[in-house]
Protein backbone atom coordinates (compact mmCIF):
# COMPACT_ATOMS: atom_id res chain seq x y z
CA UNK A 1 0.00 0.00 0.00
CA UNK A 2 2.54 2.27 0.70
CA UNK A 3 6.23 2.02 1.46
CA UNK A 4 9.93 4.10 1.78
CA UNK A 5 12.08 3.86 -0.58
CA UNK A 6 15.05 4.00 1.98
CA UNK A 7 13.46 1.47 4.45
CA UNK A 8 12.74 -0.37 1.50
CA UNK A 9 9.36 -1.61 3.15
CA UNK A 10 6.69 -3.47 0.76
CA UNK A 11 3.47 -3.93 2.25
CA UNK A 12 2.40 -6.36 -0.45
CA UNK A 13 4.89 -9.29 1.51
CA UNK A 14 4.39 -8.09 5.04
CA UNK A 15 1.73 -9.87 7.87
CA UNK A 16 -1.48 -7.91 8.86
CA UNK A 17 0.00 -6.81 11.95
CA UNK A 18 3.03 -4.80 10.08
CA UNK A 19 0.09 -3.98 7.29
CA UNK A 20 -1.89 -2.53 9.95
CA UNK A 21 1.25 -0.72 12.13
CA UNK A 22 2.60 0.85 8.19
CA UNK A 23 -1.11 2.31 7.67
CA UNK A 24 -1.27 3.68 11.59
CA UNK A 25 1.42 5.59 10.82
CA UNK A 26 1.03 6.99 7.76
CA UNK A 27 -2.53 8.10 9.39
CA UNK A 28 -0.49 9.56 12.53
CA UNK A 29 1.47 12.03 10.34
CA UNK A 30 -1.95 13.98 9.16
CA UNK A 31 -1.54 17.25 10.10
CA UNK A 32 -4.71 18.77 11.81
CA UNK A 33 -4.86 22.42 12.16
CA UNK A 34 -7.01 22.34 15.24
CA UNK A 35 -9.09 20.07 17.56
CA UNK A 36 -13.08 20.22 16.67
CA UNK A 37 -15.59 21.50 19.11
CA UNK A 38 -17.96 18.85 20.49
CA UNK A 39 -21.47 19.07 19.66
CA UNK A 40 -23.97 16.72 21.84
CA UNK A 41 -26.44 15.68 19.18
CA UNK A 42 -28.73 12.46 20.32
CA UNK A 43 -27.32 10.25 18.11
CA UNK A 44 -29.05 6.73 18.10
CA UNK A 45 -27.23 3.42 19.64
CA UNK A 46 -26.16 2.36 16.05
CA UNK A 47 -24.16 5.49 14.83
CA UNK A 48 -23.57 5.12 11.13
CA UNK A 49 -21.48 7.66 9.42
CA UNK A 50 -22.55 8.74 6.22
CA UNK A 51 -20.10 9.84 3.46
CA UNK A 52 -20.53 11.63 -0.01
CA UNK A 53 -17.47 11.33 -1.50
CA UNK A 54 -17.68 13.93 -4.50
CA UNK A 55 -15.05 14.78 -6.59
CA UNK A 56 -14.85 18.41 -5.67
CA UNK A 57 -15.66 18.11 -2.37
CA UNK A 58 -16.72 15.28 0.39
CA UNK A 59 -19.39 15.83 2.96
CA UNK A 60 -20.48 13.87 6.21
CA UNK A 61 -23.31 13.29 8.37
CA UNK A 62 -24.92 11.14 10.69
CA UNK A 63 -28.54 10.72 11.69
CA UNK A 64 -29.95 11.73 15.10
CA UNK A 65 -33.13 10.14 17.43
CA UNK A 66 -34.90 13.04 16.19
CA UNK A 67 -34.80 12.29 12.71
CA UNK A 68 -32.80 15.44 11.44
CA UNK A 69 -29.33 14.79 10.06
CA UNK A 70 -26.74 16.56 11.41
CA UNK A 71 -23.57 17.87 9.13
CA UNK A 72 -19.71 17.02 9.95
CA UNK A 73 -18.17 19.63 10.58
CA UNK A 74 -14.91 20.86 10.81
CA UNK A 75 -12.35 23.36 13.24
CA UNK A 76 -13.39 26.07 10.94
CA UNK A 77 -16.83 25.84 10.90
CA UNK A 78 -17.12 23.83 7.13
CA UNK A 79 -19.65 21.50 6.36
CA UNK A 80 -17.59 20.58 2.97
CA UNK A 81 -14.15 20.30 2.28
CA UNK A 82 -12.21 19.99 -0.56
CA UNK A 83 -11.54 16.17 -1.97
CA UNK A 84 -7.79 16.88 -1.74
CA UNK A 85 -4.37 16.27 -0.41
CA UNK A 86 -1.84 17.72 0.27
CA UNK A 87 1.71 15.69 0.32
CA UNK A 88 5.18 16.97 2.18
CA UNK A 89 8.48 15.74 1.84
CA UNK A 90 8.60 14.71 5.41
CA UNK A 91 5.83 12.29 4.93
CA UNK A 92 3.38 14.09 6.70
CA UNK A 93 0.04 15.64 4.67
CA UNK A 94 -2.97 17.62 5.11
CA UNK A 95 -6.37 16.88 4.10
CA UNK A 96 -9.67 19.27 3.06
CA UNK A 97 -9.96 22.86 4.02
CA UNK A 98 -5.95 22.30 5.61
CA UNK A 99 -4.97 21.81 2.39
CA UNK A 100 -3.17 25.09 1.17
CA UNK A 101 -3.73 24.82 -2.64
CA UNK A 102 -3.02 28.59 -3.56
CA UNK A 103 0.49 28.66 -1.96
CA UNK A 104 1.88 25.27 -2.98
CA UNK A 105 6.14 25.02 -3.06
CA UNK A 106 8.60 22.83 -3.41
CA UNK A 107 8.38 20.42 -0.39
CA UNK A 108 4.57 19.45 -1.00
CA UNK A 109 2.49 18.20 -3.94
CA UNK A 110 -1.07 18.50 -3.97
CA UNK A 111 -3.40 15.56 -4.87
CA UNK A 112 -6.83 16.91 -6.29
CA UNK A 113 -10.04 15.54 -7.30
CA UNK A 114 -9.74 12.35 -6.14
CA UNK A 115 -12.75 10.44 -6.92
CA UNK A 116 -10.99 10.87 -10.82
CA UNK A 117 -7.61 9.72 -9.19
CA UNK A 118 -9.18 6.30 -9.08
CA UNK A 119 -10.39 6.46 -13.21
CA UNK A 120 -6.91 7.36 -14.32
CA UNK A 121 -3.20 6.29 -11.97
CA UNK A 122 -2.95 3.49 -9.90
CA UNK A 123 -0.56 5.68 -7.61
CA UNK A 124 1.28 8.41 -6.69
CA UNK A 125 4.82 9.21 -6.62
CA UNK A 126 6.04 12.12 -4.18
CA UNK A 127 9.85 11.63 -3.23
CA UNK A 128 10.84 8.26 -1.34
CA UNK A 129 6.87 7.73 -1.01
CA UNK A 130 4.68 5.70 -3.20
CA UNK A 131 0.51 6.32 -2.20
CA UNK A 132 -1.65 3.41 -3.64
CA UNK A 133 -5.07 5.13 -4.95
CA UNK A 134 -6.99 2.72 -2.42
CA UNK A 135 -4.56 4.40 0.69
CA UNK A 136 -5.03 7.71 -0.54
CA UNK A 137 -9.07 7.60 -0.57
CA UNK A 138 -8.26 5.76 2.97
CA UNK A 139 -6.44 9.16 4.16
CA UNK A 140 -9.53 11.22 3.21
CA UNK A 141 -11.97 8.86 4.60
CA UNK A 142 -9.57 8.34 8.14
CA UNK A 143 -9.45 12.40 8.14
CA UNK A 144 -13.59 12.30 7.58
CA UNK A 145 -13.70 10.01 10.46
CA UNK A 146 -11.67 11.77 12.84
CA UNK A 147 -13.72 15.33 12.02
CA UNK A 148 -17.00 13.42 12.93
CA UNK A 149 -15.48 11.55 15.97
CA UNK A 150 -14.63 15.06 17.06
CA UNK A 151 -17.26 16.49 16.04
CA UNK A 152 -20.18 14.21 17.82
CA UNK A 153 -17.39 12.78 20.83
CA UNK A 154 -18.60 9.47 19.91
CA UNK A 155 -17.00 6.55 17.97
CA UNK A 156 -17.80 5.71 14.27
CA UNK A 157 -17.26 1.74 13.29
CA UNK A 158 -19.97 1.77 10.07
CA UNK A 159 -20.60 4.07 7.19
CA UNK A 160 -22.65 4.16 4.23
CA UNK A 161 -21.05 5.37 0.70
CA UNK A 162 -22.57 6.95 -1.92
CA UNK A 163 -21.23 6.06 -5.24
CA UNK A 164 -21.59 7.15 -9.26
CA UNK A 165 -24.44 5.41 -11.32
CA UNK A 166 -21.29 4.71 -13.57
CA UNK A 167 -18.84 3.15 -11.34
CA UNK A 168 -18.09 -0.31 -12.01
CA UNK A 169 -18.02 -2.99 -9.35
CA UNK A 170 -14.20 -2.92 -8.95
CA UNK A 171 -13.58 1.09 -7.95
CA UNK A 172 -17.06 0.63 -5.65
CA UNK A 173 -14.66 -1.87 -4.28
CA UNK A 174 -11.83 -0.05 -3.98
CA UNK A 175 -14.06 2.99 -1.86
CA UNK A 176 -15.11 0.17 0.41
CA UNK A 177 -11.43 -1.22 0.47
CA UNK A 178 -10.36 2.42 1.73
CA UNK A 179 -12.87 2.60 4.09
CA UNK A 180 -11.79 -0.62 6.15
CA UNK A 181 -8.60 0.55 5.90
CA UNK A 182 -10.02 4.22 7.50
CA UNK A 183 -11.65 1.70 10.19
CA UNK A 184 -15.19 2.19 8.93
CA UNK A 185 -17.23 -0.74 7.82
CA UNK A 186 -19.15 -0.19 4.62
CA UNK A 187 -23.02 -1.09 5.24
CA UNK A 188 -24.29 -0.32 2.18
CA UNK A 189 -22.82 1.93 -1.01
CA UNK A 190 -25.76 2.93 -3.00
CA UNK A 191 -25.82 5.45 -6.07
CA UNK A 192 -26.12 9.06 -5.93
CA UNK A 193 -28.99 10.27 -7.41
CA UNK A 194 -30.83 7.09 -5.53
CA UNK A 195 -29.99 8.50 -1.88
CA UNK A 196 -31.21 12.18 -3.47
CA UNK A 197 -33.95 10.90 -4.82
CA UNK A 198 -34.84 9.08 -1.36
CA UNK A 199 -34.39 12.50 0.40
CA UNK A 200 -36.75 14.54 -2.03
CA UNK A 201 -39.35 11.16 -1.90
CA UNK A 202 -41.62 13.29 0.84
CA UNK A 203 -41.72 16.41 -0.37
CA UNK A 204 -42.37 15.24 -3.27
CA UNK A 205 -45.46 13.56 -2.22
CA UNK A 206 -46.53 16.77 -0.43
CA UNK A 207 -46.83 18.47 -3.71
CA UNK A 208 -49.45 15.63 -5.03
CA UNK A 209 -46.60 14.16 -7.11
CA UNK A 210 -46.30 9.98 -7.61
CA UNK A 211 -43.34 10.64 -9.43
CA UNK A 212 -39.87 12.73 -9.75
CA UNK A 213 -36.75 13.06 -11.84
CA UNK A 214 -33.34 13.53 -10.17
CA UNK A 215 -30.66 15.33 -11.71
CA UNK A 216 -27.33 15.22 -9.58
CA UNK A 217 -24.70 17.29 -11.16
CA UNK A 218 -21.61 17.04 -9.17
CA UNK A 219 -17.91 18.17 -9.49
CA UNK A 220 -17.42 15.62 -11.34
CA UNK A 221 -19.77 13.11 -12.46
CA UNK A 222 -23.46 13.37 -13.78
CA UNK A 223 -26.08 10.83 -12.32
CA UNK A 224 -29.61 10.81 -13.26
CA UNK A 225 -32.65 8.80 -11.66
CA UNK A 226 -36.07 8.54 -12.01
CA UNK A 227 -38.48 7.73 -9.17
CA UNK A 228 -41.88 6.40 -8.13
CA UNK A 229 -43.00 7.54 -4.75
CA UNK A 230 -46.39 6.83 -3.41
CA UNK A 231 -46.73 5.66 0.70
CA UNK A 232 -43.08 6.35 1.70
CA UNK A 233 -41.62 3.90 -1.21
CA UNK A 234 -39.06 5.28 -3.26
CA UNK A 235 -38.93 2.99 -6.28
CA UNK A 236 -36.08 3.90 -8.77
CA UNK A 237 -37.33 2.99 -12.15
CA UNK A 238 -34.21 3.42 -13.81
CA UNK A 239 -30.82 5.21 -13.62
CA UNK A 240 -28.13 6.98 -15.69
CA UNK A 241 -25.14 9.09 -15.63
CA UNK A 242 -21.91 9.80 -16.84
CA UNK A 243 -18.92 9.37 -14.85
CA UNK A 244 -16.63 12.07 -17.00
CA UNK A 245 -18.82 14.73 -16.68
CA UNK A 246 -19.42 17.36 -14.01
CA UNK A 247 -19.24 21.48 -13.25
CA UNK A 248 -15.59 20.94 -12.85
CA UNK A 249 -15.38 20.05 -17.05
CA UNK A 250 -17.14 23.88 -16.88
CA UNK A 251 -14.20 25.19 -14.76
CA UNK A 252 -11.18 24.65 -16.36
CA UNK A 253 -13.08 24.50 -19.96
CA UNK A 254 -13.16 28.66 -18.85
CA UNK A 255 -9.94 28.40 -17.28
CA UNK A 256 -8.46 26.91 -20.20
CA UNK A 257 -10.27 30.34 -21.96
CA UNK A 258 -8.35 32.49 -19.56
CA UNK A 259 -5.13 30.91 -19.49
CA UNK A 260 -4.88 31.07 -23.64
CA UNK A 261 -5.83 34.67 -23.40
CA UNK A 262 -3.43 35.76 -20.73
CA UNK A 263 -0.60 34.11 -22.83
CA UNK A 264 -1.82 35.18 -26.03
CA UNK A 265 -2.66 39.05 -25.35
CA UNK A 266 -0.50 39.80 -22.32
CA UNK A 267 2.37 37.98 -23.41
CA UNK A 268 2.73 35.71 -19.61
CA UNK A 269 4.82 32.98 -19.56
CA UNK A 270 3.46 29.49 -19.94
CA UNK A 271 0.83 29.78 -16.64
CA UNK A 272 0.41 26.20 -16.95
CA UNK A 273 4.12 25.52 -15.81
CA UNK A 274 3.23 28.16 -12.47
CA UNK A 275 0.88 25.65 -10.75
CA UNK A 276 0.33 28.87 -7.97
CA UNK A 277 -0.52 31.31 -11.19
CA UNK A 278 -3.13 28.31 -12.24
CA UNK A 279 -4.33 27.92 -8.82
CA UNK A 280 -5.35 31.42 -8.90
CA UNK A 281 -7.05 31.47 -12.07
CA UNK A 282 -9.18 28.22 -11.26
CA UNK A 283 -10.23 30.12 -8.68
CA UNK A 284 -11.47 33.33 -10.00
CA UNK A 285 -12.90 31.04 -12.47
CA UNK A 286 -15.48 29.33 -9.75
CA UNK A 287 -16.02 32.84 -8.60
CA UNK A 288 -17.40 33.89 -11.65
CA UNK A 289 -19.38 30.41 -11.92
CA UNK A 290 -20.99 31.77 -8.86
CA UNK A 291 -21.34 35.24 -9.64
CA UNK A 292 -23.36 34.57 -13.21
CA UNK A 293 -25.83 32.83 -11.52
CA UNK A 294 -26.80 35.94 -9.63
CA UNK A 295 -26.16 38.01 -12.27
CA UNK A 296 -26.00 38.46 -16.08
CA UNK A 297 -22.45 40.42 -15.98
CA UNK A 298 -19.57 39.85 -13.87
CA UNK A 299 -15.32 40.62 -14.67
CA UNK A 300 -12.73 38.56 -14.41
CA UNK A 301 -9.92 40.08 -12.25
CA UNK A 302 -6.67 38.55 -11.56
CA UNK A 303 -3.37 40.10 -10.02
CA UNK A 304 -0.34 38.24 -11.16
CA UNK A 305 3.36 39.44 -12.19
CA UNK A 306 4.36 40.74 -15.87
CA UNK A 307 7.31 39.74 -17.39
CA UNK A 308 9.43 42.74 -16.03
CA UNK A 309 8.10 41.12 -12.16
CA UNK A 310 6.53 44.35 -11.95
CA UNK A 311 2.54 43.12 -10.23
CA UNK A 312 -0.52 43.94 -12.59
CA UNK A 313 -3.80 43.84 -12.33
CA UNK A 314 -5.49 41.80 -15.19
CA UNK A 315 -8.99 42.11 -16.39
CA UNK A 316 -12.19 42.12 -18.63
CA UNK A 317 -15.55 41.42 -19.15
CA UNK A 318 -17.56 37.96 -18.31
CA UNK A 319 -21.84 37.53 -19.69
CA UNK A 320 -23.39 34.87 -19.25
CA UNK A 321 -23.35 34.64 -23.13
CA UNK A 322 -19.30 34.64 -23.11
CA UNK A 323 -19.72 31.95 -21.11
CA UNK A 324 -21.97 29.97 -22.63
CA UNK A 325 -20.01 30.09 -26.03
CA UNK A 326 -16.60 29.15 -24.28
CA UNK A 327 -18.76 25.89 -22.66
CA UNK A 328 -21.17 25.43 -25.89
CA UNK A 329 -19.06 22.06 -26.27
CA UNK A 330 -19.89 20.79 -22.85
CA UNK A 331 -23.73 21.82 -22.97
CA UNK A 332 -24.26 20.03 -26.35
CA UNK A 333 -23.12 17.00 -24.24
CA UNK A 334 -25.09 17.87 -21.81
CA UNK A 335 -28.36 17.89 -23.74
CA UNK A 336 -27.97 14.49 -25.25
CA UNK A 337 -27.71 12.98 -22.27
CA UNK A 338 -30.92 14.92 -21.06
CA UNK A 339 -33.01 13.99 -24.33
CA UNK A 340 -31.89 10.12 -23.93
CA UNK A 341 -33.24 10.50 -19.99
CA UNK A 342 -36.25 12.10 -22.07
CA UNK A 343 -36.72 9.65 -24.25
CA UNK A 344 -36.41 6.65 -21.61
CA UNK A 345 -38.79 8.79 -19.25
CA UNK A 346 -41.76 8.38 -22.11
CA UNK A 347 -41.07 4.81 -22.65
CA UNK A 348 -40.97 3.88 -19.10
CA UNK A 349 -44.46 3.63 -16.96
CA UNK A 350 -44.37 7.23 -16.41
CA UNK A 351 -45.26 7.53 -19.70
CA UNK A 352 -47.09 11.50 -19.69
CA UNK A 353 -47.71 11.73 -15.94
CA UNK A 354 -46.61 14.48 -14.51
CA UNK A 355 -43.55 14.67 -11.93
CA UNK A 356 -40.85 16.80 -10.38
CA UNK A 357 -37.26 17.73 -11.62
CA UNK A 358 -34.53 18.24 -8.35
CA UNK A 359 -31.51 19.24 -9.40
CA UNK A 360 -29.16 18.52 -6.88
CA UNK A 361 -25.10 18.82 -6.69
CA UNK A 362 -22.82 21.95 -7.85
CA UNK A 363 -24.68 22.57 -11.12
CA UNK A 364 -27.72 24.03 -9.17
CA UNK A 365 -25.21 26.94 -9.25
CA UNK A 366 -24.50 26.64 -12.96
CA UNK A 367 -26.96 29.10 -14.89
CA UNK A 368 -26.79 27.11 -17.81
CA UNK A 369 -27.81 23.72 -16.30
CA UNK A 370 -31.20 25.05 -14.74
CA UNK A 371 -32.00 26.64 -18.01
CA UNK A 372 -30.94 23.77 -20.29
CA UNK A 373 -33.39 21.43 -18.64
CA UNK A 374 -36.23 23.50 -19.01
CA UNK A 375 -35.60 23.60 -22.70
CA UNK A 376 -35.66 20.10 -22.49
CA UNK A 377 -38.78 19.05 -20.26
CA UNK A 378 -41.08 22.07 -21.11
CA UNK A 379 -43.51 23.08 -18.27
CA UNK A 380 -41.84 20.50 -15.57
CA UNK A 381 -41.15 22.31 -11.97
CA UNK A 382 -37.59 22.26 -11.50
CA UNK A 383 -36.64 22.30 -7.63
CA UNK A 384 -33.11 22.99 -6.54
CA UNK A 385 -33.61 23.85 -2.93
CA UNK A 386 -30.50 20.63 -2.00
CA UNK A 387 -27.85 21.45 -3.69
CA UNK A 388 -24.68 20.29 -2.69
CA UNK A 389 -25.89 18.32 0.79
CA UNK A 390 -28.96 16.46 -1.45
CA UNK A 391 -26.49 12.96 -1.70
CA UNK A 392 -25.22 13.47 1.87
CA UNK A 393 -28.75 13.85 3.49
CA UNK A 394 -30.51 11.35 1.66
CA UNK A 395 -27.88 8.65 2.63
CA UNK A 396 -29.01 9.83 6.47
CA UNK A 397 -32.48 8.94 5.37
CA UNK A 398 -31.16 5.59 4.67
CA UNK A 399 -28.94 5.05 7.93
CA UNK A 400 -32.15 6.00 9.61
CA UNK A 401 -33.91 3.39 8.27
CA UNK A 402 -31.14 1.25 9.17
CA UNK A 403 -30.97 2.09 12.77
CA UNK A 404 -34.96 2.18 12.95
CA UNK A 405 -35.18 6.09 13.37
CA UNK A 406 -37.06 6.38 10.61
CA UNK A 407 -40.07 3.83 10.40
CA UNK A 408 -42.05 5.04 7.56
CA UNK A 409 -39.62 4.94 4.36
CA UNK A 410 -38.26 2.77 2.03
CA UNK A 411 -35.85 2.80 -0.98
CA UNK A 412 -35.93 0.07 -3.42
CA UNK A 413 -33.20 0.75 -5.47
CA UNK A 414 -32.61 -0.98 -9.03
CA UNK A 415 -29.05 -1.83 -8.16
CA UNK A 416 -28.69 -5.89 -8.53
CA UNK A 417 -26.78 -5.44 -4.90
CA UNK A 418 -29.84 -4.20 -3.31
CA UNK A 419 -32.78 -5.87 -4.77
CA UNK A 420 -33.01 -9.10 -3.24
CA UNK A 421 -36.21 -8.55 -0.98
CA UNK A 422 -39.33 -10.07 -1.03
CA UNK A 423 -42.76 -10.31 1.19
CA UNK A 424 -41.99 -13.73 3.15
CA UNK A 425 -45.45 -13.46 5.19
CA UNK A 426 -47.76 -11.06 6.39
CA UNK A 427 -49.35 -10.56 9.92
CA UNK A 428 -53.38 -9.24 9.48
CA UNK A 429 -53.42 -8.57 12.80
CA UNK A 430 -50.53 -6.50 13.27
CA UNK A 431 -50.24 -5.49 10.03
CA UNK A 432 -46.42 -6.09 9.27
CA UNK A 433 -44.82 -7.17 6.40
CA UNK A 434 -41.83 -9.30 6.93
CA UNK A 435 -39.13 -9.21 4.75
CA UNK A 436 -36.72 -12.23 3.30
CA UNK A 437 -33.77 -11.71 1.46
CA UNK A 438 -34.37 -14.59 -1.30
CA UNK A 439 -36.58 -14.22 -3.81
CA UNK A 440 -37.60 -16.68 -6.06
CA UNK A 441 -39.22 -14.34 -8.48
CA UNK A 442 -36.43 -11.31 -8.69
CA UNK A 443 -35.63 -12.66 -11.87
CA UNK A 444 -38.55 -14.34 -13.38
CA UNK A 445 -41.70 -14.09 -14.19
CA UNK A 446 -44.90 -14.35 -11.50
CA UNK A 447 -46.84 -16.43 -13.62
CA UNK A 448 -45.67 -20.33 -13.89
CA UNK A 449 -46.74 -20.71 -17.69
CA UNK A 450 -44.73 -17.54 -18.58
CA UNK A 451 -41.67 -18.14 -15.59
CA UNK A 452 -40.01 -21.08 -17.43
CA UNK A 453 -39.31 -22.73 -20.87
CA UNK A 454 -41.11 -25.85 -21.35
CA UNK A 455 -38.74 -27.01 -23.75
CA UNK A 456 -35.38 -26.22 -22.05
CA UNK A 457 -36.68 -26.27 -18.42
CA UNK A 458 -35.09 -22.71 -17.84
CA UNK A 459 -36.40 -19.48 -16.16
CA UNK A 460 -37.82 -16.78 -18.23
CA UNK A 461 -36.57 -13.01 -17.40
CA UNK A 462 -39.13 -10.94 -16.56
CA UNK A 463 -38.05 -8.36 -19.03
CA UNK A 464 -41.14 -6.15 -18.00
CA UNK A 465 -38.99 -4.80 -14.55
CA UNK A 466 -36.97 -1.90 -14.79
CA UNK A 467 -34.34 -3.67 -12.10
CA UNK A 468 -33.96 -6.66 -14.17
CA UNK A 469 -33.23 -5.02 -17.75
CA UNK A 470 -31.30 -2.34 -16.16
CA UNK A 471 -29.21 -5.69 -14.26
CA UNK A 472 -28.83 -7.43 -17.33
CA UNK A 473 -27.59 -4.12 -19.35
CA UNK A 474 -25.18 -3.78 -16.51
Amino acid sequence: IVYNQKEDIDAKHCGQAVMDTLIQRVFDHELRPAPITIHWFPLPKRRLLCIDFGTSYTLACAIGTDGHSYMVRDCRGEASFPSAIELHSDGSYAVGNAVNTLIPNSNTYVVRALKRVILGAGSVTYGPYHFSTMLLIAMLFHSVKRNAEEFFGVSFNETLLSVPVEFRGYETKLLESAAQVAGLTVVRAIQESSTASLLTTAHAATLGYSYLLNIDLGGGTLDISAAEVSDGVCEILFSLGNRSFGSMDYDHMVCQYAVSRLEREYNLAPIYSDSTLYACILAQVEQIKIELSRCNHTRFSLQAANQMGDMVIYTWDMTRDTYAEITHELTVQLKSILEHTKKLLKESIIGDEKFLIYLTGQGSKLFIIPQLIQETFLGTPIIDDYQESAVCQGLAQQSGILSGVIKELLLLDNLHSYIDIFCDHRDEKKDIIYFGTDNHFLYRLIDPRKGEHPDWGTKVFDYGKYEVSNFLIA
